[in-house]
């Protein structure tokens, strides 16, 4: 998905999925830093998700206020696909608080504990 956000936005190539009128952004020099963008929009084509963006921003020395301006503005997380209403749920962990408050019991499912 990733990957196809980053064509849509080069303008490389046009999903009508993601067209919020973005189509081409990358085209367009919407911030002053054009060395910075490339390392983000990289890191963001590559699967890495903002908060990772974020502390490799913070790792590496650069600027977090340019960095997040970058990101809001390729408004990565707009972009994603509802649930597939025929998709199961994933199965809860062994230990994981339902949202009814109850903790799930793994030993009904057969999944062992650890000891």
């Amino acid at each position: 998905m990733r990957a196809r956000l980053i064509e849509h936005l080069r303008g490389e190539r046009y999903w009508q999925e993601l067209d919020r009128g973005d189509f081409g952004l990358l085209r367009a020099r919407f911030h002053p830093n054009g060395a910075l963008v490339a390392e983000v929009v990289g890191l963001v084509g590559a699967g890495v998700e903002n908060l990772l963006v974020i502390a490799w921003a913070l790792d590496v020395g650069r600027s977090l206020d340019d960095v997040l301006a970058i990101l809001t503005v390729l408004d990565v997380n707009a972009h994603r696909i509802p649930r597939f209403v025929w998709l199961p749920s994933a199965a809860p962990c062994a230990g994981a608080v339902s949202r009814r408050g109850k903790t799930h019991d793994a030993s009904r499912t057969g999944a062992r504990r650890p000891r």
